[in-house]
């Protein structure tokens, strides 16, 4: 029942007026409006609760400590997730941390790939110079600083055509343990929408 502001009830010997009609109603619709913000503010909080948990729990073996648990078990109650999906949900933070690493191990091999590169080309650099010197010398002379220039330039464009490792395959990993699960990476996701996913697992 909606309790009615004093000031909203008519006296019985005043004559009705209209926008006293119109204040119950506007009452009763920021009631419903206030209604369906705490809903949406308390699905907000449980999903959060949820995500965090799965990622908590993939950090420390599938453990949490006990009131962390008891909260993450509450969330789930709530928002209708059971074992077998809370189980398979915090693995997906198991496999994003898996493919970074990958990920991160393969940019990190890229930039030794690319370390020399300074030195080659200041050798390059350097050599380039020698030959312009030596260039009205003795062609002996010319000869072997044009030798050295060619093994520097070719080191250098050794170096310089390297590909680097791709790591498409593990960015479309990522992408697709994003779209398996929704409601741990979509931005906003409605009760709804958890509910139809759920049941569609």
């Amino acid at each position: 029942m909606i309790a009615v502001p004093a000031r909203f009830i008519r006296n019985p010997e005043e004559p009705a007026a209209m926008s006293k009609a119109a204040a119950v109603v506007d009452v009763l619709e920021q009631v419903t409006h206030d209604v369906h913000e705490r809903a949406r503010e308390a699905f907000a909080r449980d999903l959060a609760t949820y995500r965090a948990g799965c990622k908590a729990m993939a950090e420390h073996d599938g453990k949490l400590p006990e009131a962390d648990a008891a909260e993450l078990l509450a969330a789930c109650e709530r928002l209708g997730i059971d074992a077998s999906r809370l189980a398979d949900d915090h693995t997906a933070f198991i496999r994003l941390r898996n493919i970074n690493a990958r990920v991160a191990e393969i940019e990190a091999r890229n930039i030794a790939r690319r370390e020399p590169l300074p030195r080659l080309a200041a050798n390059l650099e350097e050599k380039r110079a020698t030959f312009q010197r030596v260039n009205a010398e003795c062609t002996a002379r010319i000869k072997a600083a044009d030798a050295e220039l060619n093994a520097a330039q070719r080191a250098h464009d050794a170096a310089a055509n390297l590909r680097d490792e791709r790591s498409d395959n593990e960015r479309a990993e990522i992408i697709q343990v994003q779209d398996r699960f929704p409601h741990l990476f979509r931005r906003e996701i409605t009760p709804e929408e958890l509910r139809r996913f759920l049941a569609r697992t």
